[in-house]
C-alpha cells in the first residue's frame, strides 16, 4: 500500500509532460552537455554497479521521471521516499538535497575527460569555471547524473563504513561546500568532489609517509557488495600510488574511477582522521568528549579543511578542553571560533534556501529565513 501511495504521489507531480526535453535539474542550458556526454560513455565499474542496482529496484516511474518532468524537486523527493522503501539506500544522502547543491555556483575549473581515450594520462579539457553559469559554462546535470552522483556517494560511505557508520551528514555538508557535487572541479586548492589535496592523498598511499594505508588495504581486500566500484582502485593504487600533478587532473575528476578514487581517498581520509587522530586525543584529554559522534565530526571536519588536524588539536588546547569540558559548550565554541566550520554553515543555508526555491534571479533569498538545528546539521538531508 505504501508504495502504490507514492508511486500515486510521484504520478501526480509527473502527469501532462510526457514530451517534455530532458532536463538539466542544476539549471544549466542542455547544450552544455560535454559531462554528461562523457558519463554515457563511461564504462567503469561504478556505472556498472550503478546500472545493475537502481535499475531492477526504481520504480517506472522514477526512471521515467528522470527524463521528463513538471517540477524536479517535488519528484525527487518523492522518489526519496521511494528508495527509503526500496533501497540500496538505507543511510544516505537523498537526492532532493543534492539537486538543490548543484544549483549553486561554488566556482573553480571545469575538465571533461575523454572516457575513450586509449592515452594514459587521459586527456582534459577545460569546460570554464562553473561560477559563471548558465548561459555561459556550466555543465548541465541531469537527474540520472545526479542519482549516480548520490549513488556513488552512498556506496563509497557504506564500503568505508565499519562499526562505527560514516555520518552521511557530514560528507553532504562537506560536498556541498566545496563543490555543490559538480564532481569535474579542479583548481589551485584541491581536486574533484571533495577537493583532495596532496597531503590527504599522501596520507592514504604513500608507503614511506602515509598513516592510512589501512583504510586503502582494508578496501582492496573487502568482500563487501558497496566496496565493488572501489576495491580495484584501492589494489592498484597501493602497488602504484597516484598523486596530484596537473597532468592527472582526470585521476580525480572523470566520470568513472575519478570520482570513485576521489570518493575513497575523501571518505577513507575523513574515517582515518577520525579514528587515529580525533578520537584518541579525545580519549587522553576529555574521555566523556570521544564517544560523543557530534564532537568527533565537528573536528574531524575542521582537520579536513584548510585548518587542518593541527588547527582542530589547537582549538581543543585554546578552549582548554578537560574531564569536565561540556559537549554543548564546545560544540559553540568550534561553530564560532573555525573559519571552515563558519563557511561550511553558511552554505548548507543556501542548499536549504535553493531546496525551498528562494532565490530571485541569482540571487538567493535567504536572509530573514529561519533554519531548524537538524536542518542546519544536515539530518534533514538524509535519510536514516
Amino acid at each position: 500500500m505504501r508504495n502504490l501511495f507514492l508511486s500515486t504521489l510521484i504520478f501526480v507531480f509527473y502527469a501532462g509532460v510526457a514530451n517534455a526535453a530532458e532536463e538539466c535539474v542544476n539549471g544549466a542550458l542542455p547544450q552544455n552537455d560535454q559531462l554528461i556526454q562523457a558519463y554515457r560513455k563511461n564504462n567503469d565499474p561504478l556505472k556498472k554497479s550503478f546500472i545493475d542496482e537502481t535499475k531492477p529496484a526504481a520504480t517506472p516511474i522514477c526512471n521515467h521521471a528522470q527524463k521528463q518532468t513538471l517540477n524536479f524537486m517535488k519528484v525527487a523527493q518523492a522518489c526519496d521516499l521511494m528508495a527509503r522503501a526500496n533501497g540500496p539506500f538505507p543511510s544516505s544522502v537523498k537526492l532532493d538535497c543534492l539537486v538543490a547543491s548543484t544549483n549553486r555556483r561554488p566556482g573553480g575549473e571545469q575538465f571533461i575527460c575523454d572516457e575513450s581515450s586509449p592515452t594514459n594520462p587521459r586527456k582534459s579539457v577545460s569546460r570554464g569555471n562553473a561560477a559563471d553559469g548558465p548561459p555561459n559554462t556550466n555543465q548541465c546535470f541531469t537527474r540520472e547524473l545526479a542519482d549516480y552522483v548520490r549513488y556513488a556517494i552512498n556506496q563509497a560511505i557504506k564500503c568505508l563504513s565499519n562499526e562505527e557508520p560514516i555520518d552521511a551528514q557530514l560528507i553532504l555538508k562537506k560536498i556541498n561546500n566545496e563543490t555543490s557535487f559538480n564532481f569535474s572541479l579542479s583548481g589551485n586548492g584541491g581536486r574533484g568532489l571533495m577537493q583532495l589535496t596532496t597531503p590527504a592523498v599522501r596520507e592514504m598511499t604513500n608507503v614511506k609517509y602515509g598513516q592510512a594505508l589501512y583504510v586503502m588495504q582494508e578496501v582492496a581486500k573487502s568482500s563487501k557488495k558497496s566496496c565493488a566500484p572501489f576495491r580495484q582502485i584501492a589494489s592498484a593504487d597501493l602497488a602504484n600510488p597516484k598523486g596530484i600533478q596537473q597532468g592527472n587532473i582526470c585521476d580525480w575528476t572523470n566520470t568513472g574511477d575519478g570520482l570513485a578514487r576521489n570518493l575513497l581517498y575523501g571518505i577513507g581520509y575523513h574515517r582515518h582522521v577520525r579514528e587515529k587522530y580525533i578520537k584518541p586525543h579525545l580519549q587522553k584529554i576529555a574521555p566523556q568528549l570521544a564517544g560523543n559522534r557530534e564532537i568527533v565530526g565537528l573536528l574531524s571536519t575542521i582537520s579536513f579543511g584548510p585548518e587542518g588536524i593541527k588547527g582542530a588539536l589547537g582549538l581543543l588546547s585554546k578552549n582548554r578542553v578537560g574531564k569536565k569540558t561540556q559537549a554543548a559548550g564546545l560544540k559553540k565554541s568550534l561553530l564560532s571560533q573555525s573559519s571552515y566550520l563558519n563557511q561550511r554553515e553558511e552554505k548548507q543555508e543556501e542548499l536549504l534556501c535553493l531546496k525551498r526555491n528562494l532565490k530571485d534571479g541569482t540571487n538567493l533569498k535567504c536572509d530573514d529565513m529561519k533554519f531548524s538545528d537538524a536542518e542546519i546539521a544536515g539530518n534533514t538531508c538524509v535519510s536514516k
